[in-house]
């Protein structure tokens, strides 16, 4: 049987995407939780070529990439993150809500040009919004920036290149490209560079702004933010989905996180409905029968 997609809208196009299973979640907090990019970049890939149906993720960039995400935050667990942090002092908690959606709406807000095609005589080469997410330098912009280039009417596809020879394409180009290029990635990253994402409360800690970036670790961030989860929880409630309801593993995984909080939810309501009522039996006495009164 098919199962469930979903649209996600990028800049300029719509991608669909299959369900995140808690499957997917428990292993993307583990990823996050190993604070390896290049661990983390192996697995994202790997998870959006499970995820997007009928689309090609090799000609996703960055913030595609985060978008997609999002989206995912919003279908299958929730599109509003609820934080509870230590506050700066350590002296207590502060909680906050963030909404997706609205993260969403301004990202997509911001006009740019996907991509900038450079003819030169006969040499024509095509570049994009940064593709890799663990951007550590300059060098890791546009090496992961360079689409394809055509030479004497040949196509030379460079995505699938490593990223070594991806960079060693590009510092033979043309130099009257090269300008080109890096005024191309300066006016996109200015339009994003700045933008806010969410605030913080100021009891938490500095920075108060979460704020998108090309450059370091700031999807890593983003996304510790928006999807990450304790690895307590999921055994928790795997072991209590397990224990009072006769999950099987397998059938765990194959739920939405979404679900998985709504089925957990219910079970904790049916089960502080029982302790009530045979508390409340128990400080009513068991009743005589007439005979013996």
């Amino acid at each position: 049987m098919t199962g469930f997609i979903y649209p996600i809208q990028l800049h300029g196009r719509t991608v669909y995407a299959k369900e995140y299973t808690q499957q997917h979640h428990k292993i993307l907090t583990k990823t996050l939780l190993n604070n390896d990019i290049k661990c983390f970049e192996y697995f994202i890939d790997n998870l959006l070529a499970d995820l997007i149906v009928d689309s090609d993720i090799t000609d996703l960039n960055k913030l595609d990439k985060l978008l997609i995400f999002l989206h995912i935050r919003c279908f299958n667990i929730n599109p509003i993150v609820q934080l509870e942090i230590n506050d700066k002092d350590g002296k207590g908690k502060v909680k906050t809500k963030i909404s997706v959606q609205d993260i969403i709406d301004d990202l997509l807000a911001i006009e740019y040009d996907r991509e900038l095609v450079i003819d030169d005589n006969e040499m024509v080469a095509t570049f994009t919004m940064p593709r890799v997410v663990g951007i550590q330098s300059q060098e890791d912009i546009y090496s992961s920036s360079l689409k394809n280039i055509t030479l004497n009417g040949k196509l030379l596809d460079c995505i699938e290149l490593s990223t070594k020879e991806r960079y060693d394409i590009f510092n033979r180009l043309p130099s009257t490209m090269l300008s080109k290029i890096v005024e191309y990635i300066a006016k996109v990253e200015n339009k994003f560079k700045d933008k806010v994402l969410f605030k913080l409360p100021k009891e938490m800690y500095e920075p108060e702004q979460i704020i998108y970036t090309f450059m370091g670790d700031g999807f890593f961030n983003i996304m510790n933010f928006i999807l990450s989860c304790n690895l307590n929880d999921f055994y928790t409630t795997e072991y209590t989905l397990i224990k009072h309801c006769n999950f099987s593993k397998d059938q765990i995984n194959e739920y939405t996180p979404g679900e998985i909080q709504i089925i957990f939810n219910l079970l904790k309501r049916d089960m502080e409905t029982e302790r009530k009522n045979a508390k409340s039996q128990e400080s009513q006495g068991i009743p005589m029968p007439q005979k013996f009164s």
